[in-house]
């Protein structure tokens, strides 16, 4: 069982999800439509399948990305088979004030 740390789960409706998680090799996350590579290290659990149409993947929150996350406007995440500039999933939804509440406080 994995140590006790806050995490982001992200879910993203893709098309041919089978072929994603085979290709995933890296996960990305933006924040103010900016990538940011996530370590493998930091992912907590990598793509998989996720009810009828869905990926869910999830990244361990670090202090620095909790405190990141809480300025950002826009933000997303994506897994990718190699550069950070080919993804499957979302560049960036728009938070406005209500970041505050799900990112802790």
């Amino acid at each position: 069982m994995k140590n006790h740390v806050p995490i982001m789960t992200i879910f993203s409706e893709l098309p041919d999800r089978e072929s994603v998680v085979r290709q995933a090799k890296n996960v990305i996350l933006f924040i103010n439509d900016k990538s940011l590579p996530v370590t493998p290290k930091a992912v907590y659990y990598p793509p998989l399948l996720a009810g009828g149409s869905y990926l869910s993947w999830a990244v361990v929150l670090t202090p620095e990305l909790v405190g990141a996350l809480k300025m950002a406007k826009r933000i997303g995440s994506g897994v990718s088979p190699g550069p950070s500039d080919v993804f499957a999933g979302v560049a960036g939804i728009n938070v406005g004030e209500g970041r505050r509440s799900w990112c802790g406080r």
